[in-house]
């Protein structure tokens, strides 16, 4: 806990921790090896846990994917084992990390400055385990890799309490600016939780960019739009409690016309998106 003590020795005070796990090296594990190695005291912790599969582990129909996720092989066996073991090689591997948080709140604690300290947790990223027939890695468009969780404690953030706004990273930022009560020295195209978190009517319907190389694509409480770089489409509807609710990302529906009206506006938007600046990216 030096890094605290030394933190601490200036008010207000700002730390950002980022442990390796859960992030697995090389290929993926087959026992006796490990990956990613959890701490020795937790080896054991997860050898029989079962590996999740929603409906979309191993998806059986990808004709609807673009190519990159077409021409991959059904898993196997084989592959489904090795996916196993990573998983729960991860869950072991974030038991040492439970074991930080808890030490780090305790130090804050003892030191007096808990109550007056917000603490972020979150992930800059999902993992695959088989779901479409990815067996691992990140970087794709699905639900699995672009949704992350967020909890915040502190000043301002009702305890015990559950927001289902759409927020993204670019948004850290900006709440870390507004809880100092300071200045940014650079236009942030994020925006502070601090509102959204004390009402959770602000902004119902927000629009989120997902861009890497290969995509650029806009997600909001009602579609997950998709544009690659080699001209392919998606569409999912994410709209609960409609007829074509799809939360798992098994059909896209970019070549059904019954969603031209939805397929414009989002372009629409993902160009904006793409160009705003400040807060001129909330109204999009």
């Amino acid at each position: 806990m030096d890094t605290i003590t030394e933190a601490l020795s200036s008010q207000p005070f700002f730390l950002s921790i980022a442990p390796v796990a859960a992030h697995y090296q090389g290929d993926q594990g087959t026992y006796p090896a490990r990956n990613p190695e959890p701490a020795p005291r937790d080896m054991d912790a997860f050898l029989s846990e079962p590996l999740l599969k929603p409906p979309s582990f191993n998806e059986a129909n990808i004709s609807d994917k673009p190519a990159i996720v077409r021409k991959l092989p059904l898993l196997t066996a084989t592959d489904i084992r090795g996916i196993t073991n990573t998983y729960r090689d991860e869950l072991a591997s974030l038991l040492a990390v439970d074991d930080l948080v808890e030490r780090i709140v305790s130090k804050l604690s003892a030191e007096g400055v808990l109550d007056n300290t917000v603490l972020m947790y979150t992930s800059d990223n999902g993992l695959f385990h088989g779901e479409h027939r990815i067996k691992n890695g990140k970087s794709k468009v699905y639900e699995e890799d672009v949704h992350m969780p967020l909890l915040i404690r502190g000043d301002g953030f009702p305890p015990g309490v559950t927001r289902n706004q759409f927020v993204a990273n670019i948004d850290l930022a900006p709440t870390i600016v507004d809880l100092a009560d300071a200045s940014p020295r650079r236009i942030m195209d994020g925006r502070s939780l601090l509102p959204l978190a004390q009402d959770a009517t602000l902004a119902p319907s927000r629009n989120l960019l997902l861009e890497t190389n290969e995509f650029k694509a806009i997600r909001n409480p009602s579609f997950l739009y998709a544009e690659h770089s080699n001209g392919e489409r998606e569409l999912y509807d994410m709209r609960k409690g409609t007829a074509n609710y799809d939360p798992y990302q098994l059909r896209s529906r970019h070549a059904s016309s019954a969603y031209n009206q939805s397929k414009t506006e989002l372009r629409t938007k993902l160009s904006k998106l793409r160009t705003c600046s400040g807060t001129s990216c909330f109204v999009h």
